[in-house]
């Protein structure tokens, strides 16, 4: 953690509005689909996830409030399960074809309100071991529609 302060304490602005992650556990897909397809399907604590009798598998996901406008999910490489979790950033842009509630428990880390994420497309950036989806913070955003794949 030392070494975190010394490099907040020489950040820019923007970066030291960073506030601190919050570990959690996703399931890719759209809701209506049984978690199949694009975009967000669950985002629960891993402890709740690891107990539910589901088929559906989780990556972690370590979640940050950047500034006051975005939320930003990072995704360690690391942590990617199967080829196919890869597929969802290697475009530029996590799709999202279903919007998704962002949980109650995980805004509270910060302070603010339930939110959700519209259907869309998010820019990703890649880093040296993460993948990193940017949301918009307030829940009316649109970035580009998506078509449903059918």
């Amino acid at each position: 953690m030392a070494s975190f302060a010394k490099v907040e304490a020489n950040a820019s602005p923007a970066l030291r509005s960073l506030r601190r992650e919050v570990m959690a556990g996703v399931v890719f897909g759209t809701p209506s689909r049984s978690c199949t397809g694009s975009g967000v399907c669950i985002v629960s604590s891993l402890q709740v996830l690891e107990r539910l009798p589901m088929p559906c598998v989780f990556v972690l996901a370590f979640v940050s409030l950047w500034g006051e406008g975005q939320l930003l999910f990072r995704f360690p490489k690391s942590g990617l399960k199967a080829p196919s979790d890869m597929t969802h950033f290697q475009t530029g842009y996590f799709i999202v074809e279903e919007e998704f509630m962002v949980p109650r428990w995980l805004m509270r880390a910060w302070g603010k309100p339930r939110i959700r994420i519209l259907p869309g497309r998010y820019p990703v950036h890649q880093t040296f071991d993460s993948w990193v989806v940017y949301f918009p913070l307030h829940g009316h955003h649109k970035t580009d529609k998506v078509k449903h794949l059918k």
